[in-house]
């Protein structure tokens, strides 16, 4: 079978896929039909491209049947003042309710990560998922035991000590991201995987916020190492705690104006 099989009775010779295509594996035959260059199947990366632009539904890659993949729906379109409102009020919970999360919930928001971008559309991002409180406590007293010997957040540590959560404010999950620590790029995919997880969230009516303390602690420091007891050679590359939001935000606060130069 064909890495690249085309249904001539649906395909409209438009060659929408030859220029969708990001690695230039598609060219057309001599009646206008799509078909791959030789040695495609070695270079595809499988993202999809020429699927999800045909309108026709006439491409099969990789032994994937076109009816199989979702459909977009215009009428769940938002428009640009939603998307603006939605992106510019997002905000960083720290102030989470007792409620511990479900399972599921947590699922549905991860699950959208999987459409993060990636390099090459190599998906190397992986989870790990504390859920309930006392487990993402465990976290927060490893964290503040690293903070003990950094002069700018042995405060946080002793804070700790007095029974205040300042690291990872009481939330009742923390999810963290990882990937093999030996291609730079994986840094990247993760932390783009946790910006969707952090807009999924929302999306969810929950609120998140960066876990950057757990994640110094991560990079170094033996005991939390031991405890995430990662796969050999992975890093934690973005870590976020996540809960239902105790307040509500009313008010989009001021930036600071855009720092660009156009060339």
């Amino acid at each position: 079978m064909s890495h690249l099989a085309v249904n001539r009775d649906l395909c409209a010779q438009d060659n929408i896929c030859v220029e969708e295509c990001p690695m230039g594996l598609i060219t057309a035959d001599s009646e206008g039909y799509p078909q791959p260059i030789e040695g495609a199947a070695h270079m595809c990366t499988l993202c999809g491209h020429c699927m999800a632009s045909c309108p026709h539904q006439a491409l099969s890659v990789g032994g994937v049947a076109p009816e199989s993949l979702t459909q977009v729906h215009k009428d769940l379109a938002v428009n640009t003042d939603q998307a603006v409102q939605f992106l510019a009020s997002r905000r960083s919970v720290r102030a989470y309710k007792k409620a511990p999360l479900e399972q599921e919930l947590i699922e549905q928001v991860l699950n959208v990560t999987r459409w993060s971008p990636t390099g090459l559309n190599r998906q190397p991002v992986q989870w790990l998922v504390y859920n309930g409180r006392d487990r993402v406590s465990r976290l927060a007293g490893i964290t503040a035991d690293f903070l003990r010997g950094n002069e700018f957040f042995s405060g946080l540590a002793q804070a700790w000590d007095a029974g205040q959560d300042r690291i990872l404010r009481g939330a009742p999950a923390v999810v963290i991201a990882h990937a093999p620590a030996e291609n730079n790029i994986y840094s990247v995919d993760c932390v783009s995987a946790m910006t969707y997880l952090d807009l999924a969230a929302k999306a969810h009516g929950l609120g998140a916020c960066w876990a950057g303390l757990l994640m110094m602690a991560a990079g170094g420091f033996p005991a939390m190492q031991a405890e995430l007891n990662l796969p050999q050679g992975n890093a934690v590359f973005a870590a976020m705690m996540l809960g239902r939001p105790k307040f509500a935000y009313h008010a989009i606060p001021q930036r600071k104006p855009l720092a660009v130069e156009w060339r």
